[in-house]
């Protein structure tokens, strides 16, 4: 409230720009979108405060996460996407007790390796047997890189280029996969530290010889 005069309405506009501040420095996060929920110019801070979703619908979606009735049918809600950081396909994501999505999720189950019993004791496996169980060059190969992505993701590494595009990488080797004799492990092979994170462009210049990694 301000008495209408010039230094009042200053007040009142400093005053309204210091809460604001306060409220997006830690807003409140709608439970369904999990976007912020925004003020309005004719709200009050401590009423959306109390708020627990940005709008009627995602208030409906989230009470109602399997089926939601629009004039007397049934509509399915479109899960929310995120794109796959390593081969860029849609990831449906799930929601928790709580009705939150867990936007955390960085790869695909493809890409992450689901299906592949026991993918973390792999690294005490030798190139040597990897390749011997495999009936082809490009299965075994699949397999390292299956583990390679394993182990990135583990590592908590940003999916992010040198260059620093960060929609599409890949996760490459610093030193190849082929220079590795036999009777190394894939531990070995797959160690963070001969891991990277390199967008299409800069991972074939790298194969290629075009340029040196640092």
């Amino acid at each position: 409230m301000h008495n209408g005069s010039p230094g009042g309405i200053a007040n009142a506009i400093k005053s309204r720009k210091e809460a604001l501040d306060r409220y997006y420095a830690n807003p409140n996060v709608c439970l369904y979108c999990q976007e912020i929920i925004q003020v309005k110019d004719n709200e009050r801070i401590p009423w959306v405060r109390k708020k627990k979703f940005c709008n009627r619908s995602c208030a409906g979606f989230f009470n109602s996460p399997i089926t939601y009735n629009i004039k007397g049918h049934e509509y399915i809600p479109e899960p929310k996407i995120k794109y796959c950081k390593q081969c860029g396909c849609g990831i449906a994501l799930k929601r928790n007790e709580k009705g939150i999505y867990n936007k955390n999720v960085r790869l695909c189950d493809n890409c992450f390796g689901k299906g592949k019993k026991n993918i973390h004791k792999s690294g005490a496996l030798t190139k040597e047997e990897v390749f011997s169980r495999y009936k082809n060059w490009q299965t075994a190969r699949g397999f390292i890189r299956k583990h390679a992505l394993y182990m990135y993701a583990q590592s908590g590494k940003l999916y992010r280029c040198a260059c620093g595009y960060e929609e599409h990488v890949e996760i490459c080797h610093k030193k190849p996969v082929s220079v590795w004799d036999d009777a190394s492990l894939l531990s070995e092979i797959n160690h963070i530290d001969n891991l990277m994170a390199l967008c299409p462009n800069h991972h074939w210049e790298l194969d290629n010889g075009i340029i040196i990694k640092d």
